[in-house]
């Protein structure tokens, strides 16, 4: 019983000590400092509740962390495009044939109408010049009249002309001359609207060669003729005749 008090005793006084000395070396040193507590009481003793000498220090408490503010990403929502169906091509519609207007139809008809009336016109101014050269009359007779008006212009003011030209512009063939050939060949020829000939032929022969050949040349030599108001074929004599 003695040896248990002064156990207790001296343990006492130790515990006053170490608690003296830890209250003292507090109080030197700096507040900001983390003591560890040491605690020698390993054995437990009857009748000492351990948790009465346990001495509690204040704890420091750690700074807070700073959190630092992470942008948020924004995420772009994508918009949903609808592409439209494909249309179905529309078939064109044939073309419908237009017709020509008034004016246009009539030119054309006009035009037409006008290469008809120099084919038509190459017979009449034929028998024209032939019955000129016969003695009979070349004024505007039934097939003449027939003519446009245009055309009967040009015939009545050039057709004497023409002729003339071609009958001063011959030369008579040496041979025919020394034979004492004569005749009349009867030519037919095209004359453009800038007054020359092409297509010459002979319709009617004089019967010698000579004298047909000669006068298809002359009928060149003589061109151009005064311009037709459109294109014409003429009918021209060419007479050889000796003195």
């Amino acid at each position: 019983m003695n040896d248990n008090l002064k156990g207790f005793s001296v343990s006492f006084v130790l515990h006053g000590i170490i608690l003296c000395s830890l209250i003292s070396m507090t109080n030197l040193l700096p507040t900001a400092k983390i003591v560890k507590l040491i605690d020698f009481s390993l054995v437990e003793r009857p009748g000492v509740d351990p948790q009465k000498n346990v001495v509690t220090t204040p704890v420091l408490q750690a700074p807070p962390v700073l959190k630092t503010a992470v942008p948020t990403r924004t995420v772009r929502a994508f918009t949903k495009i609808s592409v439209p169906a494909p249309v179905a091509e529309l078939q064109a519609e044939p073309e419908q044939e237009v017709d020509p207007p008034p004016l246009l139809a009539e030119s054309i008809m006009a035009e037409e109408s006008s290469k008809e009336v120099v084919a038509e016109a190459v017979q009449p101014l034929a028998e024209a010049v032939i019955k000129e050269e016969e003695g009979g009359t070349a004024s505007a007779g039934p097939e003449v009249a027939d003519l446009g008006l245009s055309e009967q212009i040009y015939v009545k003011a050039n057709l004497h002309y023409i002729k003339d030209n071609i009958q001063k512009g011959i030369s008579y063939p040496r041979l025919a001359r020394e034979m004492g050939w004569q005749g009349k060949v009867i030519v037919s020829f095209m004359v453009d609207q800038d007054g020359l000939v092409h297509d010459l032929r002979i319709i009617k022969s004089s019967g010698f060669a000579a004298l047909d050949k000669n006068a298809i040349a002359t009928i060149k030599k003589a061109a151009p003729f005064p311009c037709p108001p459109v294109k014409a074929e003429l009918v021209v004599p060419v007479i050889y005749r000796l003195a």
